[in-house]
């Protein structure tokens, strides 16, 4: 399953209240933490690039916000233009990747007071440089951005463990606010720590989030066998109001490293005042 595909099928799903939900980590804790260290300002205008189905766009529009939301999800994009029909919010959503030109979608420099890339940066090196680029140039005021500091969610390290596989160290926000470096700018960094709770409604989706955390390598027929053994003996199973519930008995804790920026734009107005 490619990268797109699996979005796709996870959109109805992401972002709501229902069990399924609960393995994205969308909707509890994260959020809150992430709009209070946002600390925007009224009127504030907001780019919000991976922006899945309104996750963050959302609330941020019902406080008067005017959002410009980006996704490569088609799916996911239908599901926050229903939204914001439903709503009547301030939000402009529409599909666009992170390769794609933004200018030649409409994307212009200076465009919004803030760009945010909630957990949806690329990690290949020249994908990053890129991406960072790109939000800098379109935020007038500052930049946020969130990446994993922490073996999860990329890894399990229980399930590793157990598979006789070894788990990168995570420096994807070491990268990040490198290449802020190489681009002169000055970022800060905070911490939100969160707690991943796997559970789901449809086991294929709950062994297939696991299986993902065991890296991107194919498993062997070795691995694999160890990986059905471990999954039937992790995941419980039970009925909730008539729906059956896959969770997994142990907790995915996860550091979600936070990372601001004043960008050049401000810069540059700041030191004509």
């Amino acid at each position: 399953m490619d990268s797109l595909e699996y979005w796709n099928m996870r959109a109805e799903s992401f972002g709501g209240t229902n069990a399924q939900t609960h393995a994205s980590g969308c909707t509890k804790g994260y959020m809150p933490r992430f709009i209070e260290l946002l600390a925007l300002e009224d009127g504030q205008s907001v780019f919000d690039m991976g922006c899945a189905t309104g996750t963050l766009a959302a609330p941020l529009a019902r406080e008067g916000h005017s959002i410009c939301a980006r996704d490569f999800s088609p799916r996911m994009i239908d599901r926050l233009q229903q939204i914001t029909r439903d709503e009547n919010l301030p939000i402009d959503a529409a599909v666009m990747a992170w390769e794609d030109d933004w200018a030649e979608c409409g994307i212009e420099a200076g465009s919004y007071d803030v760009a945010v890339a909630s957990r949806s940066l690329p990690y290949r090196p020249d994908e990053l440089r890129k991406a960072l680029a790109d939000l800098d140039q379109v935020a007038r005021v500052k930049c946020v951005v969130t990446v994993s500091a922490s073996t999860a969610p990329a890894y399990d390290a229980r399930l590793c463990a157990h598979l006789g596989r070894e788990i990168p160290v995570p420096k994807n926000h070491v990268r990040v606010i490198d290449v802020l470096a190489e681009m002169g700018r000055l970022p800060t960094l905070s911490y939100i720590p969160f707690h991943r709770p796997m559970r789901f409604t449809d086991r294929d989706m709950a062994y297939l989030e696991l299986r993902k955390l065991a890296g991107r390598e194919e498993l062997d027929a070795r691995e694999e066998e160890q990986f059905e053994r471990y999954a039937a003996e992790h995941f419980t199973v039970s009925d909730e109001d008539g729906q059956t519930v896959y969770q997994l008995d142990y907790r995915l804790d996860v550091q979600w490293a936070f990372i601001s920026w004043t960008t050049n734009q401000a810069n540059v107005l700041e030191r004509g005042r």
